[in-house]
């Protein structure tokens, strides 16, 4: 029986799989989907979840003081990260600043490193 990673990396090479994007994530808001992102040397994640909301990354960095807060919501301004649907991260994140060419699709690590998905039934 072959492991979710496995399986995955499997159905990344036969085109099966999507990658995961802004208005993607917004569809599948209550749908279970597993993910992938493939690593350097073959340091690849999956994860397991159900989708939750899409938030600002600087509301997510802890309760930092009035301060901080003002400039990592300035710093972050383009970030936002995708969360499961008890509210808990799941390290997958998006860059939304326009000069980025994959602005609206989702990386975990890296920015290099695009999440693609397969919803579960």
């Amino acid at each position: 029986m072959k492991t979710l990673l496995e399986e995955l990396r499997s159905e990344s090479n036969n085109d099966k799989l999507e990658l995961l994007t802004i208005e993607k994530a917004i569809e599948l808001k209550g749908k279970r989907i597993q993910t992938i992102y493939f690593g350097y040397n073959g340091q690849d994640g999956v994860n397991d979840f159900i989708v939750g909301e899409i938030v600002p990354h600087h509301t997510i960095i802890g309760n930092q003081d009035e301060e901080f807060q003002k400039k990592a919501k300035e710093k972050y301004k383009y970030d936002f990260d995708l969360l499961t649907i008890k509210n808990k991260e799941t390290y997958i994140r998006v860059n939304t600043m326009p000069s980025n060419p994959n602005k609206s699709t989702f990386y975990c690590s890296d920015s290099d490193r695009l999440v693609s998905y397969r919803i579960v039934e």
